[in-house]
């Protein structure tokens, strides 16, 4: 399915290349221009759900109806606009164009909320960044749902604060959500980097595992090594292998699907997952 949509972006990327071409050889006729802005639609359109798919097969449970719910609000909006190009309309109804942006914006936020929650980290400040992200998403859509259908709304606003400052505060949550969301994947990259190094595996950890010696049953804590039975001495060895990559990267905690060192494809029985109580009784 993601490889069907891939191909299918790439080549209405190809397609609206090649009719931009045409209409800028042909003068900008009206039949041209209209298969411009069709494919570039189209283009738009199948992006989207590519990103909505691939947030979809992520593993998380809770991005899966999220992503098909902007695939639908996608799809939507991608119809309403074809629509009104090929209506020959000037003037379209103000009902419709409402309706397509704002099925635009929904269609933008699911897949924003859907990058935030594909990052699982267990760094405060990461989180902290996320859930503001978050916040500020809503916010957005909720000022934009307002100028839509409720714009009775801005001028009781404007009564406490003034407009000038309330947009100066859009503009700056604005610029605070375009730099966050960029700044995710550099943060998760140092945050992991930093538990990697700190973190040497095993050994470095103090483990013991309560057992009963099997020789005359006397209850002991049997350590990563060596260790003796404190009544009949028998010497036991206790080994533990973690799982890591090739190269030698320890892959704890660790959820992505190929090594950031050298980038070889890591196993599915080998990656780090969160367990929940249904999976650990079942395991």
């Amino acid at each position: 399915m993601n490889k069907t949509l891939l191909k299918c972006m790439l080549g209405s990327y190809g397609l609206s290349a090649l009719i931009g071409i045409l209409s800028i050889l042909s003068g900008g006729f009206a039949l041209t221009l209209n298969l411009l802005g069709t494919s570039l639609i189209i283009s738009g359109a199948l992006t989207l759900l590519l990103l909505a798919a691939l947030l979809k097969n992520s593993g998380h449970h809770k991005l899966r109806f999220l992503m098909v719910f902007s695939a639908v609000m996608t799809v939507l909006s991608s119809v309403i606009a074809l629509v009104f190009i090929w209506s020959g309309s000037n003037d379209p109804p103000e009902q419709g164009m409402k309706l397509m942006f704002l099925a635009l914006t929904l269609s933008l936020s699911g897949l924003h909320f859907g990058y935030l929650l594909f990052w699982k980290h267990s760094n405060t400040a990461f989180r902290t960044v996320v859930v503001s992200l978050g916040v500020f998403n809503i916010f957005l859509v909720s000022l934009i749902v307002i100028g839509f259908y409720f714009d009775f709304i801005y001028p009781l606003i404007f009564i406490y604060v003034n407009d000038d400052l309330f947009a100066r505060i859009v503009s700056a949550i604005v610029v605070l959500v375009l730099i966050g969301t960029i700044t995710l994947p550099v943060m998760n990259f140092i945050l992991r980097g930093r538990h990697h190094e700190s973190d040497k595996g095993i050994p470095d950890r103090r483990i013991t595992v309560d057992i009963s010696c099997p020789r005359c049953g006397f209850e002991c804590e049997l350590k990563v090594g060596h260790v003796t039975c404190p009544q009949c001495k028998l010497l036991m060895k206790f080994g533990v292998e973690e799982p890591r990559c090739a190269c030698g990267y320890l892959l704890y905690r660790f959820e992505g699907s190929s090594c950031p060192e050298c980038s070889r494809a890591i196993s599915d029985h080998m990656r780090w997952q969160t367990l929940t109580p249904n999976s650990e009784s079942s395991g």
